[in-house]
């Protein structure tokens, strides 16, 4: 799988779904499958943003 973000979308979407859901990507339609990518992608936004500001908190910024 490429690091290029814009590279093997839909593999990389369908890894996320399974990972955050638990769910089968192939068992969804299109719009289904979007939608819980946003939801993936935005949960990962969640996570990284909240793990920098421990980090942070844990160096006295």
């Amino acid at each position: 799988m490429s690091d290029d973000d814009s590279a093997d979308e839909i593999t990389k979407g369908n890894a996320l779904i399974r990972h955050y859901f638990k769910e089968s990507p192939d068992e969804m339609n299109s719009e289904t499958w979007a939608g819980r990518v946003n939801e993936a992608l935005w949960l990962k936004r969640f996570e990284m943003r909240n793990l920098a500001e421990l980090m942070s908190a844990m160096i006295g910024k």
